[in-house]
């Protein structure tokens, strides 16, 4: 895999360095020269060194391949080289026909080494189940004739090959390693899945030391050349609704590199991961691309070490699986057998229910994307859409975290314990959105309120007092300490119903993205801090009589203090957004 990256990386950058990101004008004067450059390379790894394994081209033809590779390879570059500068005249983008041709030669690399892979036990187990027949006595005939070359029907292997391609273009799952590939490899910052943990940091660090020494050794000259040359800032304005995560010329680099390199290994019959081979290409493009700047390098590095993690636990684990399933089947013969089928049962069922919940939680996230917006007013509607969508889910969270705590419950205050980092990750990802949106309108020369930017503050407030309501529950009940006395519990009850009801009326107004009753919210709002106060009172008196103990007393004040604070920050929330929905009306009006 070290070596697919650092093949992706040299081969991006070399090719960035010719055409740079504004690669249009470039792309004219010399494409035609690189395109025939890739398809022949392609087309030598494809052709020369795969046509040994294809069952379809005889042995004479292998031979007569070899023999004259340096002619086929300089055919095939003046082809393209020709066809490809006719499609420029024609005003025809030469890197769609590369891309295309690239995803060809990366699926016939896939075949020679996945097709194997998918179909190899079974047929190995056919052609063991015929020799046990051919024997004398099945029982004690031995597995020698598998030791040599089997020649696989043609048959088997285009019925394989049917159900690949069926399984590929419906399987959700196909899907989301695509969208981890792409996330990992994006040029511009968007919602990063991983987490930094400390090996992404010290690898990130030692980078950032690398290119330190470099920039000590190569002369000032090439680094401004360089810099010049790859600055992303010169990649054109995409038009409106298209946000592409990298650019066809990386993606050309990207299918080209990964096919070459997945063919050489499996016709030089090389253990590897197809996946996992151009999943550590498209990293290495994306490391020479510079897209893992220093805002999401350690996040990027953490998917890496991820994937690459889970490779090889795959790898582990169907080692000691299969040692531990023999046994069984040895030992328990058909009864192992059986029971072996019921787990297998058992344990795919749990991994599409787990597929399922988390697919379920990638949806939800899916919505705070504002990659495809370019209009200012739908990005700050969109923003107070997503606030909704967040108070809504920080509400529910409240109503089963205050709940187990009222009932001692530890295991549930745990799960919503489980949810705050998803929550703060959504409230960051507002937050980036709101930068995004204030961009826009500035673009658009509109003005806002300059109170749009204050979102983020209470946001943040917001956030901090609906974790601290979940953090100060979860220790008090995990550390076993005595629960609220029932007057207290009665109490906090009336303060989340009037919580409750405060944060219902104004998730639903951003929901319909509609300016609300700010005086009859404001009312509530009051009503919520006079009933407060009152509780205040009856606490004193509770700790003045010594009903209370102190650990008590401070996870109910903790409590109906958040709760305030929540209220009044989502009332802010509310009033900012009036505010600046009614100036982006009254900016659109004068311009009209």
């Amino acid at each position: 895999m070290a070596v697919s990256f650092v093949c992706g990386a040299l081969a991006q950058f070399l090719t960035r360095l010719l055409f740079t990101f504004d690669y249009q004008q470039r792309i004219k004067r010399y494409g035609a020269l690189w395109g025939g450059v890739a398809l022949s390379s392609i087309t030598y790894f494809i052709l020369v060194k795969g046509a040994k394994g294809a069952t379809f081209i005889t042995a004479q033809e292998v031979a007569w391949i070899k023999s004259n590779t340096v002619l086929i390879l300089l055919l095939i570059f003046v082809v393209s080289v020709v066809v490809l500068q006719i499609l420029q005249m024609l005003k025809f983008n030469i890197l769609k026909p590369i891309v295309l041709i690239g995803t060809f030669a990366l699926a016939m690399a896939f075949a020679a080494n996945d097709l194997v892979n998918f179909i190899g036990v079974p047929l190995a187990g056919l052609h063991a189940y015929k020799t046990a027949l051919a024997a004398a006595d099945p029982l004690t005939a031995t597995m020698g004739a598998l030791s040599g070359k089997v020649q696989s029907d043609t048959l088997f292997l285009l019925l394989a090959g049917v159900l690949m391609v069926l399984t590929i273009w419906f399987s959700k799952k196909a899907r989301t390693v695509t969208e981890t590939e792409i996330g990992l490899s994006q040029q511009e910052e968007g919602n990063e899945r991983f987490e930094s943990i400390f090996l992404s940091r010290a690898i990130v660090r030692l980078a950032l030391h690398l290119l330190d020494t470099l920039r000590l050794i190569v002369p000032k000259g090439v680094r401004s050349i360089i810099r010049h040359r790859l600055d992303p800032s010169l990649a054109p304005v995409p038009a409106e609704g298209t946000r592409p995560s990298f650019d066809l010329l990386r993606a050309s680099v990207n299918l080209m590199v990964a096919s070459a390199v997945v063919s050489y290994a499996t016709a030089n019959k090389l253990p590897l991961s197809t996946t996992y081979v151009t999943f550590m290409v498209a990293m290495g493009s994306s490391f020479a691309d510079q897209a893992w700047g220093r805002e999401s390098a350690v996040y990027r590095v953490t998917g890496v070490l991820t994937v690459i993690g889970g490779w090889f636990m795959t790898a582990l684990i169907a080692f000691t699986f299969a040692a531990l399933f023999a046994t069984v089947i040895f030992y328990g013969q058909g009864a192992g057998v059986i029971l072996l089928l019921l787990l297998a049962i058992a344990l795919i069922w749990n991994a599409h229910r787990k597929y399922r919940a988390m697919t379920e939680e990638a949806q939800k996230e899916k919505i705070f994307n504002l990659k495809s917006i370019e209009d200012s007013r739908s990005s700050v509607e969109t923003t107070f859409e997503h606030m909704s969508f967040l108070l809504k889910e920080i509400r529910e969270s409240l109503d089963t975290a205050l709940e187990a705590l009222f009932r001692q419950n530890f295991d549930r205050l745990g799960g919503e314990r489980k949810k705050l980092s998803k929550i703060q990750r959504w409230s960051n990802i507002i937050s980036a959105n709101i930068f995004k949106s204030m961009r826009l309108l500035d673009q658009k020369g509109l003005a806002i309120s300059h109170r749009y930017p204050q979102t983020i503050r209470r946001l943040q407030k917001l956030t901090d007092g609906y974790r601290d309501i979940i953090l100060r529950g979860y220790t008090h009940v995990g550390n076993h300490h005595e629960g609220l006395l029932p007057v207290q519990v009665e109490e906090l009850a009336q303060v989340h119903r009037l919580l409750n009801e405060i944060l219902i009326d104004v998730e639903e107004t951003f929901g319909r993205r509609q300016t609300a009753n700010l005086n009859q919210l404001a009312k509530k709002d009051k009503q919520l801090r006079k009933l407060v106060a009152d509780l205040n009172s009856h606490q004193v008196a509770r700790i003045q009589d010594n009903s209370s103990k102190t650990r008590l007393s401070i996870l109910y004040y903790a409590i109906v203090g958040n709760a305030t604070m929540i209220s009044k920050q989502t009332l802010e929330l509310l009033e900012i957004f009036d505010q600046s929905f009614g100036e982006i009306d009254e900016n659109s009006t004068g311009e009209s």
